[in-house]
């Protein structure tokens, strides 16, 4: 299931497997479906982020462009319900988790 650093897109059976996780949008407050959603990078490709399940989300197109255009972080956390995508809604997160991986 995962394409490390090899492949820039992710497959078909990992959309599944996310279709399954997050079962749509994981934006907070949003309920789009799955159908309606893409994979998205936690760490982008460009920054050497893996195409892997533990750094995917999906996201419908318009959180898609507010995650990047904000530049949010997210995350994926285990509970006791399973796993699931955290999101740090503070603009410009996604800078500070480079930052902490570069450190």
């Amino acid at each position: 299931m995962d394409q490390g650093l090899e492949k820039r897109y992710f497959t078909d059976a990992q959309t599944k497997r996310l279709w399954l996780r997050d079962g749509g949008c994981t934006y907070p407050g949003c309920d789009a479906p799955p159908q309606w959603t893409d994979a998205h990078h936690l760490v982008h490709w460009a920054d050497l982020g893996p195409s892997n399940l533990s750094n995917a989300a999906l996201l419908c197109e318009r959180h898609h462009t507010v995650v990047h255009s904000r530049r949010h972080a997210g995350r994926v956390v285990t509970d006791a319900h399973g796993e699931r995508v955290e999101w740090d809604l503070t603009r410009g997160s996604y800078d500070e988790l480079l930052a902490r991986r570069a450190a």
